[in-house]
């Protein structure tokens, strides 16, 4: 990737003086989970169901051919709860 390229990327997350970012607010707040679900209740919002994780075949490694361990991942989140 190009210097600039990379710069440009990495200033695009940078805020103005003064800024703040939105979801350290509200009910956006990490701290706020619970008065969400609490809200979800009482709205008589529909919550969905928790998907079933699929069974995957274990990664082997290419040296010892032992399975390897999932230390991290990545989620999609396909629809908004509160919208």
């Amino acid at each position: 990737m190009p210097g600039a390229e990379f710069l440009w990327r990495l200033l695009r997350h940078v805020l103005p003086r003064r800024f703040r970012r939105v979801r350290d607010y509200a009910l956006l707040h990490a701290n706020c989970k619970r008065l969400v679900q609490l809200l979800q209740l009482v709205l008589r919002v529909p919550i969905p169901s928790q998907r079933l994780t699929l069974q995957r075949s274990p990664v082997l490694c290419q040296s010892c051919g032992k399975a390897m361990r999932l230390i991290a991942g990545m989620i999609r989140i396909t629809d908004h709860q509160l919208c």
